[in-house]
């Protein structure tokens, strides 16, 4: 009974998603997923208690912006700056944000710290961080380096011996030392003061020292430290830094806030700082010019003994008076503009312009003031850029371009001087003509006075700006004000202790499942009843259980057996009535496609359940290779197939009675032949089957693995081919195989059994055959 070819064809059906299977790997697994989640629930118990808890130390920053429409507090002396305009009147929270976690400043702070060693203690089998309060003593390193070490010498055990002495360790030294006195280690020269919880110290706990470059320790924290702004419109800035030493980061949040406020201060101190000394110079030299008018007209009055001049000339003197004052005015503003002049070309584009003088032009005196706002933004800006950066090159090309507009400015005041001076020392000689009539010593003691007016007025303005800016740079301030200052979370941020054991639950009972997923996945054998049907059309006849015994156990089904692997063999034997209608149809090819997947254990109890049945039964064991049924059945024989097929036996001695099975005889494969295909073709194969079909109503044939041609060669005389495939055992290509050949049809009426299924480990079977599911049908 042959399917037709083209029924053969139909595409495999493609597997879909049975909830059913993710059932059966539960129940399979669930054991080892309840034991996985309790060893993770222990583990995460553990790493909770041996990990030190992580605390958010935070503090509250506001940055004093003045956006330049009010005047800034008068009582901190920045009015004053701003109004010389060597102060900008606004900052960017943005900047000031940067520079606050800037590394300079992170870089002192872990150096003021000593943030670059780390100590700690073991106390109840957990690690203990040690800082400040809870370490006995306070180290001090004189020449402090990192260079060239080896990281054994980065790490140190603490020893105290007594209260008069200690001792340090590392992987390949000792050292001995006393308190408050130096010893030399190669990180430098330290020195250990006892502190006051010396005394609640138990000396057998040593203290451990780890020692790591301030460079990498300040890197660590630049990454880590947090600067947010909530609000730019307010100007405040949220500082964060996560920690597992509270008061360690406490201190850090605080000192770089502290260092914040002393370099802003400083950078202001500085600009005041280079007015200051520009004017004392400039007080210098016009000093000694004063001095030098004074002394020429006290000479002048004592040699020509002058006390008063002429009554008459009050006219004449009240008009040169006010045109030389105008002229004094000019002079003035040309002397300070040729002082700005020669200032710019003698520094270059580093210094701010003092501003501090007056010049009647107020454009230039904007421009000067921007000049200087770049000037101070360029090097806030370096505080956490290099000179490539594109915001400071930005800056370079606008400092360039108004110095050129201040230089093209001067020079035009310059000019516009010049020219103002010179029409008025033409009116000047026109009144001196008219002053000819006056006694010459009258005209000298005139020119010697507005020489001294002059001077005089620029002296005392100097003196006044210099007074100015001594008080500004007493009074300077941070521009940064601390609303809350450091401080730490009453709870720690982590870890989180419900988050870690529920995930560690739910971790643990993933686990199982997922090395069973992955197992199932790089697995080549066949595990389940799905991959067979996804696989191949060959219509599985049969599925027999794990039994528990060895397959070279020979029968495992007696008549009055009753567990479920009889009575899959006895719907087997059932099947073989649809199979096999006609009674004609006797012989039965038992084969697989690699050794070791139960033909021979089928054959054999197949073979028993038919004659259990009534019906005269042989098998016959034409493995000629490797045959085992003779073992099997502890049957001891002289003659078996090979001999007949070479003539030295005749069919009735070749053919053996099992015993104890009534109806059921054996053909045994005889001597292990040279040329075991050859004698498969032989005439005297085919006269041994057809005598049997006479003889018997049912014949089994126990041939060799597929991977000889021994079963090809045996197909023609079958009426039907029983193909073993067992779990665990057979490769997942050999379906391919399989499916090739039944499509072709190169074996009779081929249907597959299933062998060895597994109920225990839930991989294939959870059905009817199931004893709890049994209903009492079946032997436990």
């Amino acid at each position: 009974m042959h399917t037709n070819t083209l029924d053969r064809l139909v595409p495999i059906k493609e597997s879909k998603f049975d909830f059913t299977k993710v059932i059966q790997r539960i129940r399979a697994n669930w054991l080892y997923a309840v034991l996985s989640a309790i060893l993770m629930v222990v583990l995460a118990v553990i790493y909770l208690y041996v990990t030190s808890p992580t605390y958010k130390a935070m503090a509250t920053v506001l940055i004093k912006d003045n956006d330049g429409k009010s005047p800034a507090p008068q009582n901190n002396g920045i009015g004053s700056l701003e109004s010389l305009g060597l102060y900008p009147r606004s900052s960017t929270v943005d900047n000031e944000r940067e520079i606050l976690v800037s590394y300079p400043l992170i870089h002192q702070v872990v150096t003021d710290l000593q943030l670059n060693l780390s100590f700690s203690t073991y106390k109840d089998f957990k690690s203990e961080p040690l800082y400040k309060e809870s370490l006995p003593f306070k180290i001090s390193i004189e020449g402090f380096t990192t260079d060239n070490l080896d990281p054994k010498q980065l790490r140190y055990e603490f020893h105290i011996i007594s209260t008069s002495g200690f001792e340090i360790s590392s992987a390949d030294h000792i050292w001995k030392g006393s308190w408050d006195e130096p010893i030399q280690l190669p990180i430098g020269k330290v020195t250990l003061v006892k502190n006051q919880a010396m005394s609640s110290w138990d000396p057998a706990r040593s203290i451990k020292m780890a020692v790591a470059s301030i460079n990498a320790v300040a890197d660590s924290y630049k990454e880590n430290i947090n600067a947010d702004i909530s609000d730019k419109q307010t100007g405040i800035i949220n500082l964060s830094l996560n920690t597992t030493i509270p008061q360690q980061g406490i201190d850090i949040i605080n000192g770089l806030i502290h260092r914040y406020q002393l370099s802003n201060i400083v950078d202001n101190n500085r600009i005041a700082d280079s007015s200051i000394e520009f004017i004392n110079n400039r007080l210098v030299t016009v000093g000694a010019e004063l001095d030098s008018i004074e002394g020429n007209i006290q000479h002048f009055k004592q040699s020509n003994d002058l006390a008063d001049l002429p009554s008459q000339s009050q006219s004449l003197i009240s008009n040169a008076g006010a045109n030389a004052k105008d002229l004094a005015t000019q002079q003035v503003q040309l002397s300070i503009t040729n002082s700005l002049i020669g200032y710019m070309s003698q520094n270059g584009n580093d210094r701010v312009i003092p501003a501090s003088l007056t010049i009647n032009d107020g454009n230039l005196n904007t421009i000067i003031d921007s000049y200087n706002k770049l000037l101070l933004q360029k090097e806030r800006a370096l505080l956490s850029a290099t000179a490539d950066h594109p915001v400071v090159k930005n800056l370079d090309n606008q400092i360039r371009s108004l110095r050129s507009d201040m230089l093209s400015g001067l020079n035009s005041i310059k000019n516009s001087l010049e020219a103002g001076i010179s029409s008025m020392q033409q009116n000047e000689g026109t009144l001196n003509s008219k002053i000819r009539k006056v006694p010459a010593q009258e005209r000298t003691v005139m020119e010697y006075s507005r020489q001294q007016s002059i001077k005089q007025e620029l002296f005392l303005f100097l003196l006044q700006k210099r007074e100015e800016s001594l008080i500004a740079k007493s009074s300077t301030v941070s521009n940064a004000r601390i609303i809350a200052p450091g401080h730490v979370a009453a709870k720690p941020i982590a870890p989180n202790k419900k988050l870690v054991i529920s995930f560690a639950f739910l971790l643990g009972l993933m686990i199982p499942f997922v090395i069973s997923f992955f197992k199932s996945l790089t697995n080549l054998k066949i595990e389940t009843k799905e991959e067979i049907e996804s696989n191949t059309q060959t219509p599985v006849l049969a599925e027999i259980l794990h039994n528990g015994k060895l397959l070279d156990s020979g029968f495992v089904v007696t008549h009055s057996s009753r567990d479920a692997v009889a009575e899959q063999f006895r719907l087997l034997r059932t099947d073989l009535n649809y199979l096999l209608p006609d009674s004609s149809q006797k012989v039965i090819l038992c084969t697989s496609c690699m050794p070791n997947e139960g033909k021979s254990y089928v054959a054999l109890n197949l073979s028993a359940m038919l004659a259990f049945s009534g019906k005269k039964v042989v098998i016959i064991d034409l493995d000629l290779r490797k045959p085992k049924l003779a073992e099997r059945l502890n049957l001891q024989y002289e003659k078996g197939f090979s001999h007949y097929a070479t003539g030295d036996a005749s069919i009735h001695e070749i053919i053996y009675p099992v015993a104890d099975k009534p109806n059921l005889s054996f053909i045994p494969s005889g001597a292990i032949p040279s040329n075991p295909s050859e004698l498969l073709i032989t005439d005297k194969t085919k006269d041994l089957f057809d005598y049997l079909k006479e003889n018997f109503d049912y014949i089994l044939i126990d041939s060799a693995p597929c991977i000889v041609t021994d079963a090809r060669l045996l197909s023609k005389y079958a009426d039907l081919t029983l193909f073993l495939v067992r779990l665990g055992t057979t490769y997942k290509d050999v379906l391919k195989r399989i499916q090739e050949m039944y499509q072709q049809e190169k074996f009779p009426n081929l249907n597959l059994v299933v062998n060895d299924l597994n109920r225990k480990k839930g991989k294939y079977y959870q059905g009817y055959y199931n004893s709890k599911k049994g209903y009492g049908y079946f032997e436990n």
